[in-house]
């Protein structure tokens, strides 16, 4: 069972968390659409901004996982629902 249509927002993780850093962008629109595209996969992708050298950069990210392992089962998720996105 899939979980409900996310939107992407601004990070809510608590501190301690396990994240992914799956891109950044300058551009927000840009970290919108990467976040969107894997809006369908169980995991829970936010974007978030920071500020970098006085620039707003937007990180897309997968966070909320309890431990390394579990972020690392995850990211192998998501390389594989990437590469079903942008076959190469």
């Amino acid at each position: 069972m899939k979980p409900a249509h996310r939107k992407a927002q601004n990070s809510t993780a608590p501190a301690g968390t396990w994240f992914i850093n799956i891109q950044t962008f300058s551009k927000q629109t840009d970290a919108a659409k990467l976040a969107e595209s894997l809006s369908d996969s169980p995991e829970n992708i936010q974007v978030q901004p920071v500020s970098v050298n006085g620039k707003t950069l937007y990180r897309v990210r997968a966070e909320g996982y309890a431990d390394k392992a579990e972020a690392d089962a995850a990211a192998r998720r998501l390389r594989r629902t990437s590469a079903s996105l942008n076959p190469g």
